[in-house]
């Protein structure tokens, strides 16, 4: 089976339409121009308009963030998508209803400088990945890097993935390296003297987390870290 056909059966067998249209809308994808009512021909018309146009990496994360507990990483990597200012540009899905939170969203807005971490703590289900996208989507809600992160928007979920390497490497590629002479070199030194957004989703996960953390540390530039 080829890489689309294997994408186009975790989407028919794993997404029902209702959540297959709201990835499209995520896309920023009209649904209606997609041909075919079935989920089956949804699912391979949505994959084929998006390889056309390089953006498969933006479908397969915010599927992936939908199904963690799938074997995602069977599925051969695609090209990194990049905004057409030459830099990623990598968003979670935004929440359907975000109300009665503008004091919250207004202070991690504010937190969010280069060189700083923001965490976002508290038990599971409060709405800490639904306040974090709400601010990712208000720094940025096009394909322009905001501007105190002009070199762009990174976004990894650890759910289902705990592996540092992972995202490591996921930096490094997104910025046309290689993750020589190990993941995290390569990380810190493709940071250097960038000013992007780190967004980590699940960080109680992730199987290293104080040692990702130093990427921070590598070079001049300033990393926001949430």
């Amino acid at each position: 089976m080829n890489p689309l056909s294997q994408l186009i059966q975790h989407l028919d067998h794993h997404f029902s339409l209702d959540e297959l249209r709201e990835l499209t809308l995520t896309l920023d994808v009209e649904w209606e121009n997609l041909s075919g009512d079935t989920r089956t021909v949804k699912s391979r018309e949505l994959v084929e308009l998006l390889n056309r146009n390089g953006r498969l990496p933006e479908l397969i994360q915010l599927a992936q963030n939908h199904r963690p507990h799938l074997n995602w990483r069977d599925l051969p990597r695609f090209e990194q998508r990049i905004s057409r200012y030459g830099v990623p540009m990598e968003k979670p899905p935004r929440a359907a209803h975000f109300t009665n939170r503008e004091d919250d969203l207004a202070q991690l807005l504010a937190d969010l400088q280069p060189g700083q971490v923001a965490t976002l703590c508290g038990p599971g289900g409060i709405g800490k990945t639904s306040l974090a996208a709400e601010a990712i989507w208000t720094l940025a809600p096009g394909t322009t890097p905001p501007q105190q992160f002009p070199d762009g928007i990174l976004f990894h979920s650890f759910y289902g993935q705990p592996q540092i390497d992972l995202v490591l490497e996921k930096i490094v590629v997104a910025y046309g390296d290689e993750p020589k002479p190990n993941p995290l070199a390569a990380a810190q030194r493709v940071l250097g003297g960038r000013q992007a957004l780190l967004l980590l989703d699940g960080a109680e996960e992730a199987d290293n987390l104080p040692q990702l953390l130093q990427v921070r540390g590598g070079g001049s530039g300033g990393h926001g870290d949430l």
